[in-house]
């Protein structure tokens, strides 16, 4: 894969520094014409019937024509470089779908394979109309009777792609909730009636980095070098099996220790078909009772408690491999939001102090907050992640999510990493 997208699709640099050495450099041309045809196979693909496998070895019929027509068109001269029908359906696939042989889709998926996310009008009782205050969603579903106070929709696509990870600010007053990836567009037919502006991110959207971006909603996708980047320091810490191994692991141990989620088992995608939804949870919570000897302090402060008994409850190796994807999600957030976890006096009392409870006190880890669910035919309705904290620096989230097999069905699996309100409550008074 690496190497037939170095070899066909140039990065701006390397066709930068080829034109350089020739203006007319025939692997410029070819890269051309690679992408063009990425974007006319894109647009010609359809998804197949249910049943009827996809295999990364076997381009669809109409892969042939297409090759010929775009090597005739774009390729003709003596020393150009033709396009070859495999490598181009190859470099498509693997971009599509990931690692994967092949595929077997369903046309009814029992996993919603899209999330929207929601901003809101400033009101009047907003403090200067910049922080908002926060509110509960008014309905469980997208569109509602509070249509008037949303401003704009992102809708983020993921069934294009086995994996994704996206950050965003504000989840705390920003509703948001899942969708089944036919009702997109429907939905946006509504925004546009009702005034809304919408826009959809995807791997449609993505350039050659697999990186989408919509205002402060960062998605990548699972052709994304971030991906690249875990798998390459899972296998230099030995773990065999690299990404594959811990989303396995993760999606097994969840099953098996995972408390049910009662509070959103709400709606079915297929009433005939059980729901199933389980949760893991760690991080900083609220300030106990004494009694309970959970909190700590920081001087004369005393600070909410932490709960980690789920995670030391993991066999090693999966703490080893989460602890990757904290740490990665923690550099992935500071690329994209400059202003993230800005404040070092808060990281080194707090996260600091988290990461030791983990078991791992080195670890660059900046969020003090993780849930992990797993999800078969459920519908998140929509909500407000009203105890993530509004600081500036500290309003943010981050989602790795992907899909994966447990006992020949298929679940979503996602990390949701953020920080806590009562984090920042408690550490403002231990700095007065």
């Amino acid at each position: 894969m690496a190497r037939g997208l170095a070899e066909y699709i140039l990065s701006d640099k390397a066709a930068a520094a080829l034109h350089r050495e020739n203006s007319h450099h025939p692997r410029i041309a070819r890269s051309h014409a690679a992408k063009l045809a990425m974007a006319e196979i894109m647009r010609r693909f359809a998804p197949p019937a249910d049943g009827e496998r996809i295999s990364f070895h076997r381009p669809p019929p109409f892969m042939k024509e297409l090759t010929i027509r775009f090597n005739t068109t774009y390729l003709s001269g003596r020393n150009d470089l033709q396009l070859d029908c495999r490598t181009l359906w190859r470099i498509f696939f693997r971009r599509q779908f990931g690692r994967y042989t092949y595929l077997t889709p369903r046309t009814t998926s029992l996993t919603h394979q899209a999330i929207y996310i929601q901003k809101r009008h400033p009101h009047g009782d907003d403090h200067d109309g910049v922080v908002q205050k926060r509110k509960k969603a008014a309905t469980s579903c997208p569109i509602g009777p509070d249509y008037s106070t949303i401003s704009k929709v992102t809708t983020i696509d993921q069934s294009g792609s086995h994996r994704l990870q996206y950050i965003c600010k504000n989840l705390h007053i920003s509703p948001h909730g899942s969708i089944d990836k036919t009702d997109i567009r429907n939905n946006d037919a509504i925004y546009d009636f009702l005034g809304i502006s919408h826009k959809t991110l995807s791997t449609k959207t993505t350039g050659v980095k697999g990186v989408s971006r919509d205002g402060d909603i960062t998605v990548a996708f699972s052709n994304a070098a971030h991906f690249r980047n875990i798998e390459s320091r899972l296998t230099r810490l030995g773990h065999f099996g690299g990404i594959y191994s811990l989303e396995r692991n993760l999606a097994a141990h969840i099953m098996a220790y995972g408390t049910l989620d009662h509070l959103r088992l709400k709606g079915k995608i297929d009433d005939k078909t059980d729901t199933i939804r389980k949760f893991i949870r760690i991080g900083f919570g609220r300030i106990q009772r004494p009694s309970y000897h959970q909190n700590w302090s920081l001087g004369e402060t005393t600070m909410p408690g932490v709960n980690v008994k789920a995670f030391l409850r993991m066999p090693l190796l999966l703490r080893q491999q989460l602890m990757v994807i904290f740490e990665e999600a923690t550099k992935f957030t500071g690329v994209w939001h400059k202003d993230s976890f800005s404040d070092p006096r808060r990281n080194n009392h707090c996260a600091a102090y988290l990461n030791s409870k983990l078991g791992f006190p080195k670890s660059t880890s900046l969020f003090e907050f993780v849930d992990f669910f797993i999800s078969r035919n459920t519908i998140l309705p929509k909500h407000c992640d009203e105890k993530n904290c509004h600081r500036p620096g500290y309003n943010e989230c981050c989602v790795y999510s992907y899909f994966t097999e447990v006992d020949g069905d298929q679940y979503k699996v996602s990390i949701v990493m953020t920080t806590r309100t009562t984090v920042g409550c408690a550490f403002d008074r231990a700095k007065k």
